[in-house]
């Protein structure tokens, strides 16, 4: 199995430097093709997955016009936001075999309704927008915000913040 991580910025999957990089564990073989272009990434594509942040120019960027480029019976992953996804045109696209299944957890709107097409297909696995909720990742949750509680107590920065914590450096 190949994977194709095709990225904005790029991606070094070891120390080499170059423009395809591949690396191969057991039976799957990593490619990070930073020169790549995005289109051709997905082309090459048995599942795509969409893991990114919705802003205002990529809203419904998985459509019909979209879907037409992916390779035939494509799975298509949505773990990102409702709105990256015309779940209209995905239907279309699970009946006419453009596309062999989706997984989401994300819907738009929400609450999606219930009556939607897609949501009968036999192709579709689709949750309330709780997938990544289970007892583990509760009690993961509730370990790191104890920890990163202590942490700021004693003036110490938080782990894993996503902002400047600089205020926090002595």
């Amino acid at each position: 199995m190949n994977v194709i991580v095709v990225t904005r910025s790029g991606l070094s999957l070891d120390s080499n430097e170059g423009t395809k990089n591949e690396r191969e564990t057991g039976f799957v073989r990593f490619i990070a093709a930073t020169e790549m272009s995005f289109y051709e990434g997905v082309k090459l594509a048995d599942t795509f997955f969409v893991c990114c942040s919705q802003n205002a120019e990529n809203m419904g960027f998985v459509n019909k016009n979209f879907i037409a480029q992916l390779k035939p019976g494509v799975l298509i992953v949505n773990v990102a936001r409702g709105g990256m996804v015309n779940y209209d045109d995905v239907y279309d696209g699970l009946l006419s075999g453009a596309v062999g299944g989706l997984g989401t957890d994300v819907f738009s709107p929400e609450p999606f309704p219930l009556d939607a097409p897609i949501l009968s297909h036999q192709n579709v696995i689709a949750t309330p927008h709780i997938a990544g909720v289970t007892e583990v990742s509760y009690r993961n949750m509730a370990q790191k915000v104890a920890e990163n509680v202590e942490r700021i107590m004693l003036g110490e920065a938080p782990v894993d913040a996503v902002n400047d914590v600089a205020a926090f450096r002595r």
